[in-house]
């Protein structure tokens, strides 16, 4: 693994809502097997930046680049420019997003919601994306839940089942948008597990939560956002042990 490679990129971030600027010239790098946390108040500009690298919002300025290729960039006369469709496409098939409230097919049994994504992106034989549903099942620990439907589960099981799905199509970054918003304090100590054992596999991975233990233990780097704003960054140590910024220092220690 090529720890020195870069797998996303983001410059100059700036999006805005009804003419409300939401993030601010927000820049910063993952590399591969590196695991990001982004934290900061609600209202911050967090999910906003998950939902523009997985192009569920489109940008007002700035450039991501994920995997080498540009999804938003300038050209040499400094127009900002966006990958046209199919490119955009390739792009997407790099980057899979968790979302606070699951987002599964409640039509579709726990097996289908996991394999159908296979066979309509991948193009896999349903032979193939049933195998490889019954691995990922059985990686989050529901392989005997997969004749279930959504309204059948938890939300803990629900969002095993969302992660399961995000794996299956083998993404080269993955990002987790509040993962256990939703959830009671002891279903969210199961999704955290999850989330530490893909950590420990080398994935890179961005982590948006107000769980601070536990961003503190699963992160290589932390980003504080404050009003769309990077406010600081650093190791994970740096940030939640002697972090340097007041507003920072104010934010934790809510926490403590």
């Amino acid at each position: 693994m090529n720890k020195n490679e870069k797998i996303i990129e983001v410059k100059n971030l700036q999006k805005s809502f009804d003419g409300i600027t939401v993030l601010k010239g927000v820049d910063f790098s993952v590399y591969k097997g590196q695991v990001l946390s982004i934290i900061g108040s609600s209202g911050s500009g967090k999910s906003t930046i998950l939902r523009c690298i997985n192009q569920l919002e489109t940008i007002d300025e700035g450039e991501i680049t994920i995997c080498n290729d540009k999804l938003y960039y300038y050209d040499e006369n400094g127009n900002a420019k966006s990958a046209d469709e199919k490119e955009r496409k390739k792009i997407n098939l790099n980057c899979g997003l968790v979302f606070q409230n699951f987002n599964l097919f409640p039509h579709f049994s726990v097996l289908k919601n996991v394999s159908d994504p296979q066979v309509q992106v991948l193009k896999l034989t349903r032979k193939e994306a049933d195998e490889n549903a019954f691995t990922l099942l059985e990686k989050v620990g529901l392989l005997d839940k997969k004749d279930n439907f959504p309204c059948q589960l938890s939300g803990g099981q629900k969002q095993r089942v969302s992660i399961a799905r995000a794996l299956a199509l083998k993404p080269s970054l993955l990002c987790f948008d509040e993962p256990t918003s939703a959830l009671d304090p002891e279903l969210t100590f199961e999704i955290l597990n999850i989330i530490k054992m893909l950590s420990k596999e080398d994935r890179t991975m961005i982590v948006v939560t107000h769980e601070m233990q536990f961003a503190k233990e699963i992160s290589d780097e932390v980003i504080f956002l404050d009003s769309g704003m990077i406010l600081e960054r650093g190791k994970s140590s740096e940030i939640f042990n002697n972090p340097e910024n007041e507003r920072t220092k104010k934010f934790l220690m809510k926490f403590d």
